[in-house]
């Protein structure tokens, strides 16, 4: 690499609850989870809507289905929302102008006046989505770096972003 890839952007309020959606529907554990509450609440469904299937106690226990299944929803669709929200407008770090600079030896991330270097050994892998990148690593504490598509000043910015990640052996998911 002959020059640094340098990416800056300000952060929006949505990029983070993109890039934790994202970062759940790539994991198999949510993925299990999801479809076990949907099958159950089904379940629970024809249960209460169909008298006389089953044992009378299977009415209550399928209504304890559906409450939590309820409530799981609620939580992901409104709650997480409205927290991840609050959080942004109160923690002024989230909202700075971020740096990224991509050399071949590491990844220098100013945040604000805070800089720190990402080695490239500890970038396990990179998750796409259809807004933007971000990248996994795993050094507990240095976080995962969010970088939206709408940072790349160009299409090629962006398409020499992911060979970067091809020559470093990063895998895209």
């Amino acid at each position: 690499m002959d020059e640094p890839l340098v990416i800056r952007y300000t952060p929006e309020k949505d990029d983070y609850l993109r890039a934790s959606r994202a970062l759940a529907f790539k994991s198999t554990v949510f993925k299990i989870l999801a479809g076990v509450i949907l099958f159950a609440m089904l379940g629970a469904l024809i249960v209460l809507l169909v008298p006389g299937i089953g044992n009378p106690t299977w009415e209550n226990i399928a209504l304890i289905f559906l409450i939590v299944g309820a409530f799981y929803v609620v939580y992901y669709l409104v709650i997480i929302p409205f927290q991840f929200s609050r959080a942004f407008k109160k923690n002024v770090f989230l909202q700075q102008e971020r740096t990224y600079t991509f050399t071949d030896e590491a990844i220098h991330l100013q945040i604000g006046e805070n800089e720190t270097d990402m080695d490239w050994e500890n970038i396990q892998k990179a998750v796409h989505s259809k807004d933007f990148y971000l990248l996994i690593n795993t050094v507990e504490g240095q976080g995962y770096p969010i970088i939206p598509k709408r940072a790349f000043d160009q299409a090629q910015t962006q398409e020499n972003f992911v060979k970067l990640l091809a020559s470093k052996s990063i895998p895209i998911t």
